[in-house]
């Protein structure tokens, strides 16, 4: 096989490619798909269960809440509470206490109406020392003494609790509980003696319960119930599924082979909610789905194996139009690809390698144009310098006459210039220590002052630190030229008249700052100033190119000055310690 491929063109390749990847993805999906159809229909279902499920179980919760809130409404209300605690007595004493009776009665009456109106409840029920012998509504209130024996009553004392979610299983027929309800008993107690003094009972209507559990199975066929923290079921059912399910305060999701479970308990609450969905029932729809994927599957294979051609011819003959440009490279051709109406990878490739040609083409452009301007400014150095041996062997030459003759400040001169010129060579190097820089211009300006009989002071200011710094050779002399001759003409005749070198070290470069209190230069000659060619020699603006060329475009010269006042330069490089040859 892979002898086949090596021995194919790329538009072949290319066919066998598609063709192959339909042919395996068919087979793959056709041996997966009983294996990934669990998997999805638990992920897809789960997902559609849960979601309804937690509408409901939200629903029940509110009431749930609801119910407590009432309760302690009704358990809260000192007048409630009081008539409760002294129903016997209001009974028996006759005269204005029978009066008070009624009054707190009616009190209470309203109070359970209002309560039943607000909350989403069916009913409140209170159980009292003698069932308000004197209620209107049988199905309101029932004397504690006579359920003691109920089956809620016995669950509470043995769960040791005083609240509890119940069935209508947990109440005798003297309560009067319509089959299916549920309900939520609280006990009352004194708020002196700490005794039972009755109960309130909340009661939710089976009909109620069953729609908020219908919502919860939409188009899925599914059995929703509520069970308490034992295992019974408290909600009415019409096909319920015999698992046996652990109740869990966490909402958990399992599989038993045949039906996906949800459980949760309802926060705060003894109840736990249950969704029961059957695999097989659910399947169904999902199995026609899946025959119609297997048909299009086949359809998708016919008409792969028509459009391979198409789209392996549309692929490789724009691949090609760029191969071979890329082989004319290496001819120095630099032909770009021409572009079409396409908006595919292909088309955005051969865009990003036209873009890439042209950036080559302007970088190989730029590179010539810099070797060109490096070129000359070597040149200009070189022209610059003379032939070092024949001027070293003329000056010791004049000095040994000097020196015979008894003139010690030709001597002098000798050797100064002697000295600046070495300075000057050193052997053809482009770099040296910044302490070799700040000497030779104090030798130049020496020399300067002894020719011209100036008087000029020049001030040096380096850290030590900072002397064995790297920096071209030449770099402050012909700045140092400038300032001396067009700082201070002859025709100025100024007192204290100064040029000052200082340097200083920002982070990972060096400033180097020449000041002079000479005439300064016109304003509408420093714009101009670094771009202009200096027509006497080695100006600004190649002492500014040449810093370009060895760090780049971040270093350079800045100038800055008040005519009449001051004239500031300043020379900005990294800072690189001299490495010493040995």
């Amino acid at each position: 096989m892979k002898h086949i491929l090596k021995s194919t063109n790329l538009k072949e390749r290319i066919r066998i490619f598609i063709l192959l990847t339909t042919g395996i993805s068919f087979l793959f999906f056709s041996i997966a798909t009983n294996y990934v159809n669990k998997s999805l229909f638990l992920k897809n279902t789960s997902q559609l269960m849960l979601k309804n499920f937690d509408l409901t179980r939200s629903n029940l919760e509110s009431i749930a809440e609801d119910s407590k809130n009432a309760c302690a409404i009704i358990e809260n209300d000192k007048k409630i509470h009081d008539f409760i605690e002294k129903e016997k007595d209001f009974i028996y004493e006759g005269g204005n206490a029978f009066y008070e009776y009624y009054v707190a009665y009616l009190s209470m009456q309203d109070t359970i109406i209002f309560l039943s109106d607000t909350y989403d409840i069916d009913g409140i029920s209170i159980y009292t020392n003698s069932g308000c012998i004197y209620g209107k509504n049988g199905k309101t209130y029932f004397d504690k003494n006579h359920i003691k024996n109920s089956k809620w009553y016995k669950s509470m004392e043995s769960r040791k609790e005083s609240a509890l979610f119940c069935s209508s299983d947990y109440f005798s027929e003297q309560e009067q509980i319509v089959n299916g309800d549920l309900c939520y008993i609280k006990l009352l107690r004194s708020r002196i003696s700490g005794k039972y003094i009755g109960a309130i009972r909340i009661t939710i209507s089976s009909d109620h319960i069953k729609s908020l559990l219908s919502s919860s199975s939409s188009n899925l066929i599914c059995t929703t119930y509520l069970q308490n923290d034992i295992g019974e079921i408290l909600t009415p059912f019409d096909n319920y599924i015999n698992i046996d399910i652990k109740p869990t305060s966490k909402q958990t999701l399992s599989y038993d082979g045949n039906s996906v479970i949800i459980c949760q308990e309802l926060t705060g609450t003894n109840l736990f909610l249950l969704s029961i969905t059957s695999y097989k029932d659910a399947m169904t729809d999902f199995n026609k789905i899946r025959l119609l994927i297997y048909a299009v599957t086949i359809i998708i294979l016919i008409i792969s194996y028509k459009m391979s051609k198409f789209f392996a011819a549309g692929i490789t003959k724009r691949l090609s139009k760029m191969m071979d440009s890329m082989d004319n490279i290496k001819y120095g051709i630099f032909e770009p690809v021409s572009t079409g109406d396409y908006n595919d990878d292909i088309e955005l490739c051969i865009k990003n390698y036209n873009y890439m040609l042209s950036e080559f083409q302007a970088l190989l452009d730029e590179q010539k144009q810099h070797e060109a301007q490096k070129r000359n400014l070597q040149l200009k150095i070189l022209q610059e310098q003379i032939k070092p041996h024949f001027l070293y062997n003329t000056l010791e030459l004049i000095n040994s006459a000097a020196i015979i003759n008894n003139i010690p400040e030709i001597s002098e001169i000798v050797l100064e210039l002697s000295s600046f010129y070495r300075l000057s060579l050193s052997q053809g190097d482009d770099f040296h220590t910044l302490k070799d820089e700040l000497h030779h211009i104090s030798l130049y300006f020496s020399l300067q002052n002894k020719r011209a009989q100036k008087y000029l002071l020049l001030d040096v200011n380096a850290p030590k630190e900072l002397l064995n710094a790297s920096v071209p050779k030449l770099l402050l002399q012909p700045i140092i030229e400038n300032s001396y001759y067009h700082a201070f003409p002859l025709s100025l005749n100024k007192e204290n008249a100064k040029i000052e070198v200082s340097v200083k070290k920002h982070n990972d470069d060096i400033f180097i700052k020449i000041y002079d209190n000479g005439v300064g230069i016109p304003y509408d000659r420093q714009e101009s100033i670094l771009e202009t060619e200096s027509k006497d020699g080695f100006g600004l603006r190649n002492i500014n190119e040449r810093i370009k060329l060895f760090y780049g475009n971040n270093y350079g010269l800045s100038v800055s000055s008040k005519p009449g006042v001051e004239t500031i330069v300043t020379i900005k490089l990294p800072y690189r310690p001299m490495q010493n040859d040995f």
